[in-house]
């Protein structure tokens, strides 16, 4: 026997049953009207509306119109770019909110410019084993450029293909050796040194009448609060989204100067699995020779000869790794800039010339 609660309850549920079933069927209907309407946006020829189209497909997650936002990219590439760059800037938003994973670098490439390169950028990052090749190029473009750029790209090569990355820091890595030669125990040396400064570029947008708000994106290595992980590592690249509602804002960006040679030595350390202390090299190393216990030339040449020593042995680790073929470990060479600091009492005697590796 049923009780009288559980009969209430069982009728309850059905009559709510229909209910429920309509409120889905009527948001099913919405979503594929609202699908329909974003896509028809997109297709427009007029430039504000397709960045409507782009604004909504991001704010209600329409993950279905991802193909159409391609094509969209790849239509508007052939317009100017003063012209498009505000439709182009809310439909990479779109793809940037949905989630979007397929967009390609072809697609993407011409929009690497102005205030749609860093959500480009971003589309391009999250696919780093589809634009290994790609990533690899903007890295070495930006070898003495943009260094935010030239960071992300390493961070996510030594993640996610490293093997394509390992020939390209190796050869790019170089050590400064300071030799001070003394002939007495009273010596005061300097301490090391850091950069310090910055770049900052800004400018004034006026957005059209039409439009939807405006939506800038950042790249930085700062971490501040709400901003999002683009390429993990020892030192994370993130992404800050803003939007904007006026017609008529500055806009600005922010770099610091840091050393790149420390990167580099981390993502070695990074592919053979350990940390740069255990690596036997810096970027910056120091040596002293007492001219009254050892001779000058010798021990100079030995100082150098044991950094050159110790790359020959991070290079043989990466071979081992499979991070390098045969051939390109035995082309791999250390670039060593000796600099030699004499602080001697008496310096009558001039020191000789330290000759070249090989010499």
């Amino acid at each position: 026997m049923h009780s009288f609660q559980d009969v209430s309850r069982a009728l309850a549920l059905a009559l709510a049953l229909p209910t429920v079933v309509v409120a889905q069927d009527a948001g099913r209907d919405l979503g594929l009207r609202l699908v329909h309407e974003v896509s028809a946006q997109l297709r427009s020829e007029d430039l504000a509306t397709i960045a409507w189209g782009g604004w909504v497909a991001g704010e209600r997650h329409l993950t279905e119109t991802e193909d159409l936002l391609r094509g969209t990219l790849r239509r508007l590439a052939e317009r100017p770019f003063d012209e498009r760059k505000f439709a182009v800037l809310a439909v990479l938003d779109g793809l940037v909110r949905i989630g979007a994973t397929s967009v390609t670098f072809d697609e993407l490439e011409p929009h690497l410019k102005g205030i749609t390169h860093d959500p480009a950028l971003i589309l391009v990052a999250r696919q780093p084993l589809l634009h290994a090749r790609e990533l690899l190029d903007l890295y070495e473009r930006h070898g003495d450029g943009n260094r935010l750029v030239w960071q992300m790209c390493g961070n996510l090569l030594v993640e996610r293909a490293p093997r394509a990355f390992a020939p390209a820091v190796l050869a790019e890595l170089g050590v400064e050796l300071k030799i001070t030669v003394m002939d007495s125990d009273v010596f005061g040396g300097g301490g090391r040194g850091v950069s310090s400064g910055g770049a900052f570029g800004d400018g004034r947008l006026d957005v059209p009448e039409g439009y939807p708000p405006t939506v800038m994106y950042t790249i930085s290595d700062r971490g501040d609060v709400g901003d999002v992980v683009l390429a993990p590592g020892e030192r994370p690249i993130y992404y800050k989204r803003k939007v904007r509602r006026e017609t008529r804002f500055g806009f600005g960006s922010s770099r610091r100067t840091i050393e790149r040679m420390p990167i580099r030595f981390e993502w070695v350390a990074t592919m053979l699995g350990t940390s740069t202390g255990a690596l036997g090299l810096e970027p910056k190393m120091r040596g002293g020779i007492d001219v009254r216990r050892e001779e000058y030339l010798p021990s100079a040449i030995a100082a150098r000869q044991r950094v050159l020593t110790q790359f020959d042995e991070l290079v043989s680790q990466l071979r081992e790794k499979g991070l390098l073929s045969p051939e390109e470990a035995d082309v791999a060479q250390l670039e060593v800039v000796l600099s030699v600091q004499d602080v001697r009492e008496d310096s009558s005697v001039a020191l000789p010339e330290i000759p070249p590796v090989g010499q």
